[in-house]
Formats: C-alpha cells, structure tokens, sequence
C-alpha cells in the first residue's frame, strides 16, 4: 500500500490565493454599496479551472466568460478566476 501524501503546496497556494480574490471582490462590493453605487455598474466575467493549475499570468490572456447578476456559483471543485469592470460613473464622488 502506497502511504498517504500531503496535497502539492501549489494547489494550497492556488486556493488561498482565490480565497483573497474573492474577498477583494466582495469588498470592493461593499465598498460600491456604501457609496450609493450601483451594482448594474459592475460587469463581471469567470473563468473555470478545475484542475488549479492557472496563474495570473497564464488566464490574463484567456477568454473569461460575461456573467450578469450576482455571482452564485456554488460549490465547485477546482478555482474561479473573476474578472470585474467597473464603469468610470461607478466611482464615488472626488475620485476619478
């Protein structure tokens, strides 16, 4: 019988890394709700990878998928990449 092993550090890299991403993301949400934002403003697109195996580098040329609404995306396996545009009028008022 093969012994156990610990999963590779990449895969555990990978997923707090989405961990930090998505509380980017919803903090910056938060922040645009208590500027009186919109959340019509904010365009978000995501891109799949079930495997853990992309980098910033490697998706920041790839197709991500236009999604509308709020992100639901339940539990899956693997990592979301999201990508968020926000609108010029979407900032508060005095930045620019």
């Amino acid at each position: 019988m093969k012994p156990l092993s610990s999963p590779p550090r990449r895969t555990h890299e990978n997923w707090l890394f989405g961990i930090r991403l998505l509380a980017l993301f919803l903090l910056t949400l938060w922040q645009l709700a208590q500027a009186g934002t919109a959340p019509e403003s904010i365009r978000w697109a995501l891109l799949a990878d079930p495997h853990s195996m992309q980098s910033i580098d490697t998706v920041t040329g790839q197709r991500f998928t236009p999604a509308t609404g709020e992100p639901a995306l339940g539990y899956r396996t693997g990592m979301v990449w999201l990508r968020l545009t926000l609108s010029p009028d979407s900032a508060p008022s005095g930045y620019s």
